[in-house]
């Protein structure tokens, strides 16, 4: 049993195995890892949207780009919680940040973190974009979410709720 055939079949196949582990690379499963990663992924974007003009500090709005919204749809889930945590923040850029990569992982869980986004004390382009990323979550939830918003108190959001509505579902739009 012990022959060196058997060692070196072995020997492969734990060489395959890690070799698979190394090409695939590490998987962020855990809430530590997806909190780091999207602290680092929100800095990185609101990093590159800052300047100075005549000596003063800018910010303006860069969206997130393509390298670190793979990095937050690799983590999934996980990255739910991070991301919902940020539509805390008072910063609007931020929960901006937050809903697009909602929208992004998109799914059942990322329906009640975009809910919240919708409220009306929010920035009318956060809760624009909420609408835009409840399209990435079940039909069966988001529909009646953006239709609701056919409703607001805002007619930019209303609009994009019935564009949304047609051009995206399908669904005939008849006055509220």
């Amino acid at each position: 049993m012990n022959s060196p055939s058997h060692f070196m079949v072995f020997a492969l196949i734990m060489m395959s195995f890690r070799c698979g582990q190394s090409q695939s690379g590490p998987q962020p499963d855990n809430a530590k890892n997806a909190e780091a990663i999207v602290a680092e992924v929100v800095q990185n974007t609101l990093k590159r949207g800052e300047g100075i003009v005549n000596g003063y500090k800018t910010s303006t709005w860069v969206p997130v780009s393509s390298t670190d919204r793979q990095r937050v749809a690799e983590l999934g889930a996980s990255a739910v919680e991070p991301l919902s945590a940020r539509l805390s923040s008072n910063l609007p850029f931020i929960q901006l940040i937050a809903v697009q990569l909602l929208g992004t992982i998109g799914g059942d869980q990322s329906v009640a973190p975009l809910q919240s986004a919708l409220t009306n004390d929010r920035w009318v382009v956060v809760r624009m974009q909420a609408l835009t990323s409840l399209t990435s979550t079940p039909d069966a939830k988001a529909i009646p979410l953006i239709d609701s918003m056919r409703k607001d108190e805002d007619f930019r959001v209303r609009q994009r709720a019935e564009s949304i509505l047609r051009d995206h579902y399908g669904i005939k739009i008849s006055a509220p």
